[in-house]
Parts: C-alpha cells; structure tokens; sequence
C-alpha cells in the first residue's frame, strides 16, 4: 500500500513542475475530461491530462469537478486553473494562473 502512495506522490511532483516549468507566464495544458466515469481521478500520460469524473455534463458540473481533481493532482489552489477552450467538450486547454498574478488581484 506505501509503494501505491509513494508513486502517486511522484506522479504528482512530476506533474506540477511540468505544467509550472513556464517562468513567468501563465502555463498552458491540454485536458481530456470523461464525464460519468466510476472512479474520479486526474493523471498525465505524455503532454496531455486525462481527467475522469463522476459528474454529468450538466450546468458545468464535469469542468468544475475536473478543476478540482486537476488541483488536487498539481497540488496548487482551484482558483488558479481556468478553462480558456473547450468549456463545452470533451478535450480542452487550461490556463494555470501563476501565483503571482492571484496576488495582485
């Protein structure tokens, strides 16, 4: 059981350095949500991330569920990723918003 949660906390360190390795500005990553899957989980595979909810896409249920596993994954705040296309399918680019711009809002 230790050796499953070592691995995804590398999975995770992994993860949040590439998609924050851009200085100063804001990272751009590609996101394929499945809504209505039985098991909600967010990974990467290759340059893209593979988000699996639960939700229906109803009301934006699936994109406020995928932001939240997608936090989770990169370890930083929900309000830090914003969905700039694709808000109404399956395959979407996401901003990660640096800290720094947060601050100053």
């Amino acid at each position: 059981m230790a050796g499953k949660k070592e691995a995804k906390d590398a999975q995770r360190r992994s993860a949040r350095s590439e998609a924050l390795s851009a200085k100063g500005e804001a990272p751009l990553i590609k996101v394929k949500v499945f809504a209505e899957a039985k098991k909600a989980e967010a990974r990467k595979e290759g340059g893209r991330f593979f988000v699996y909810v639960k939700s229906k896409r109803r009301e934006g249920r699936a994109n406020d569920e995928a932001i939240e596993l997608l936090a989770n994954l990169l370890n930083i705040p929900k309000k830090r990723i914003v969905i700039i296309k694709g808000a109404r399918t399956p395959n979407k680019i996401v901003k990660i918003i640096p800290q720094t711009e947060i601050v100053a809002r």
